[in-house]
């Protein structure tokens, strides 16, 4: 598995993206954070990684990563090329509310195919379900995700991407369902409490 990793890490995947890993505590790591940091640096040693497309800026704000998502999407001329892709490699995802950040942007995303990704990114479109504990699965996917954010559909499939979020995970959206909900529940209080004087 050890020299397989290393093989990934000067393998295709790399020559064809740099990989952008954000969250943690790298100044303080906690034991958890640290055991990662550890096993990142066996595979490619510290004073590697920027040489190996590897950038380990650890937690930032909010606005830092938007943008940076939107850099993975446009590009910035000079120091990053356009249409990359966002992955959670996260073994289970509950929701996802950075997927859908990233679609928003209109990014093609990788997620993991357990959880809630699996009920909003549509496979092959707007994005790849895989199994994100299967390091074979996982290059699969980010494979296919980099050839389609380069082919001549990608502004459609960004349309797709952010019409996805726009029409069921915008504020406005969320409001527009809950209004419904409690629309619903209102009107049956109501029925309930007139039964109840009718029968009395």
């Amino acid at each position: 598995m050890y020299k397989r990793q290393a093989d990934d890490a000067a393998g295709p995947l790399r020559d064809r993206a740099n990989l952008l890993l954000i969250g943690g505590d790298l100044r303080h790591p906690s034991a958890d954070e640290r055991e990662q940091l550890d096993l990142i640096d066996g595979i490619i040693p510290a004073d590697r990684h920027r040489a190996s497309g590897l950038l380990l800026p650890g937690h930032r704000p909010n606005d830092t990563v938007a943008r940076w998502v939107a850099a993975a999407r446009f590009g910035v001329p000079g120091l990053a090329a356009p249409r990359g892709v966002y992955v959670c490699g996260s073994l289970k995802e509950e929701f996802g509310i950075a997927l859908l950040e990233a679609m928003g942007s209109g990014l093609l995303v990788v997620a993991p195919e357990g959880g809630g990704p699996s009920t909003y990114v549509r496979q092959g479109d707007t994005g790849y379900l895989t199994r994100t504990w299967d390091v074979d699965a996982l290059r699969s996917a980010m494979g296919q995700a980099l050839e389609a954010a380069g082919d001549e559909t990608t502004e459609a499939r960004a349309g797709r991407s952010r019409d996805t979020v726009e029409r069921s995970f915008t504020i406005q959206a969320m409001a527009r369902a809950l209004t419904g909900v409690y629309e619903t529940v209102h009107h049956e209080e109501l029925e309930q409490r007139e039964w109840s004087v009718s029968s009395r």
